[in-house]
């Protein structure tokens, strides 16, 4: 039976019009007090989460910074076929890794993929990789936006366990740029997983914006190789099994727009129009014609 995390519990099988209204009760009933600073904590992590969601001006601004990313990388690679891809974090994602993070005693403010940014080359070198992703990381400092500092855990990565991932001789990253930088291209996490990051802050909004560099064949081994996301939440929720989760009874769900998929696996993916419970969309292909979405879904 698919499972939810349990703190959906007293919303799941009420009736909503849409899912942001289950989102809205969440929001209310936080307001009420609570002693524990743990719990404390987690509800202010989940207020910035929800009010994220429902941030329909911030949404625009990604648009609208997205716009001009695909026209930065048209105008300084003219012949880079690329992918631009937008991205909520899906609730249960989001409240396990609130969990976990507490678990490892870290502070909820070093959660900042909320919403997120995918640039995906396609028939570029990995030097190229990394002269688009210095691209991408002056046109947001141009734009106001601030990077954040980033600090990364190297992990024992063993190519002869991943021969399909190709090592660059060294990292192309400007030094002015490695501090703000996880580069898991130079650096692979010990999955194999490889991507260049950056977070950055938005002052006009109080909000925090990931930007995720990486190529086709990283990102096809990202999402269904060794280096997955269902590979790599289900090594996070054994390691942490203090996560609570719920069986759903899909029948019993009266929200529209609300939908569940079982995937070969047997695992199941759920998906909504708001991107509550998680979200990605292609903002932007170089094979279709030069045009974006008009919202983030």
């Amino acid at each position: 039976m698919p499972v939810v995390s349990k703190k959906l519990e007293p919303y799941i099988y009420r009736e909503y019009s849409n899912v942001l209204q289950l989102a809205e009760d969440m929001r209310k009933d936080l307001t009420t007090a609570v002693s524990d600073n743990k719990k404390q904590a987690q509800r202010r992590k989940l207020k910035e989460y929800i009010d994220t969601l429902l941030d329909l001006q911030y949404k625009n601004i990604i648009l609208t910074q997205s716009n001009g990313v695909v026209d930065t990388l048209k105008r300084n690679f003219p012949d880079l076929s690329f992918d631009l891809c937008g991205r909520f974090k899906g609730f249960n994602s989001f409240w396990n890794k609130v969990l976990y993070t507490q678990n490892e005693n870290k502070s909820l403010d070093t959660i900042k993929d909320i919403t997120g940014l995918r640039v995906i080359t396609k028939n570029a070198s990995l030097k190229t990789l990394y002269e688009v992703a210095t691209s991408i990381y002056n046109f947001f400092t141009v734009k106001g936006f601030t990077p954040c500092e980033l600090t990364f855990e190297i992990e024992v990565f063993n190519p002869e366990e991943h021969p399909d991932v190709e090592l660059p001789k060294q990292s192309f990253l400007p030094d002015y740029i490695k501090e703000h930088a996880k580069d898991y291209v130079a650096y692979p996490k010990e999955n194999g997983y490889q991507s260049i990051h950056f977070v950055f802050y938005d002052p006009s909004t109080g909000r925090y914006l990931e930007i995720q560099n990486r190529t086709s064949t990283m990102d096809t081994y990202a999402e269904h190789g060794a280096a997955s996301h269902f590979e790599y939440k289900e090594g996070q929720e054994q390691k942490h099994e203090t996560i609570e989760k719920m069986d759903v009874d899909f029948s019993r769900i009266k929200i529209p727009g609300f939908d569940i998929f079982k995937l070969e696996d047997g695992k199941y993916s759920f998906k909504d129009r708001s991107g509550f419970f998680g979200s990605k969309s292609i903002l932007f292909r170089s094979e279709d014609p030069p045009t974006l979405q008009t919202k983030i879904i």
